[in-house]
């Protein structure tokens, strides 16, 4: 999405990622309460509050990266 921003100009990709990562930034102490709770187990979000291989975070945290370094979001 931040490519596509880039390619086009069109900031509607941007603000798409922009608004994502300020959803994960206010759902996330929910999920990680949640997960100290009832175990990270039976979490819908184990894999960002809890990840245990590369599957499970490795393009989100790549995508986290580059929202960071185009000054994105909360996070």
């Amino acid at each position: 999405m931040l490519r596509a921003a880039a390619l086009t100009g069109d900031a509607k990709f941007s603000d798409y990622t922009k608004k994502h990562f300020e959803f994960l930034a206010k759902v996330i102490p929910y999920f990680q309460a949640s997960a100290k709770k009832f175990g990270a187990d039976r979490n819908g979000l184990r894999q960002v509050v809890e990840p245990r291989a590369l599957d499970d975070c490795g393009s989100m945290c790549a995508a986290l990266i580059r929202g960071r370094l185009a000054h994105l979001g909360p996070i």
